[in-house]
């Protein structure tokens, strides 16, 4: 990939979920509560503990993604990867067909990339969600500008 115009961030995201992780843990110790006061006669603990490594399990995954997935907007299209595994994938401009938002009024948004085979890919948690549209909506503009003017002079 060649030069990196700007890196998504998803620091919205890791905000909320560091306001929301008290909420969610308060509502995990009423639930066992309740369970206990409801059903003296089956321990709690067969609820409580397969409840909270599932929560811990899924409030870890969340940071993990919001930390190590990243995608970058480059001149020559976009790098997606997820670098604990070492993943990486390129999409070039030129298959784009569309970018869509789908909370444009949010702090963090989810953006759909539409392409021109009909299929999708969709990056959750995304900062600024309307500028990276605008960014990329804007490369696509030029490209297709370029591409118009080969045409004609071919």
């Amino acid at each position: 990939m060649s030069e990196i115009i700007k890196r998504i961030q998803r620091q919205h995201h890791l905000q909320h979920l560091t306001q929301i992780a008290p909420f969610i843990t308060v509502a995990y110790l009423l639930q066992c509560y309740m369970m206990a006061s409801f059903f003296k006669d089956v321990g709690v603990s067969q609820f409580a503990i397969p409840l909270a490594i599932s929560l811990a399990v899924m409030l870890g995954s969340l940071v993990i993604y919001d930390c190590y997935h990243y995608m970058n907007i480059c001149e020559d299209g976009l790098e997606i990867g997820f670098s604990p595994f070492n993943m990486k994938t390129s999409i070039p401009y030129s298959q784009i067909k569309e970018v869509e938002v789908f909370d444009p009024e949010a702090h963090f948004s989810t953006l759909i990339l539409h392409f021109h085979n009909d299929s999708k890919k969709i990056i959750y948690f995304v900062d600024e969600a309307i500028l990276i549209k605008a960014i990329i909506d804007e490369i696509l503009k030029i490209q297709n500008q370029n591409q118009t003017e080969i045409n004609k002079a071919a």
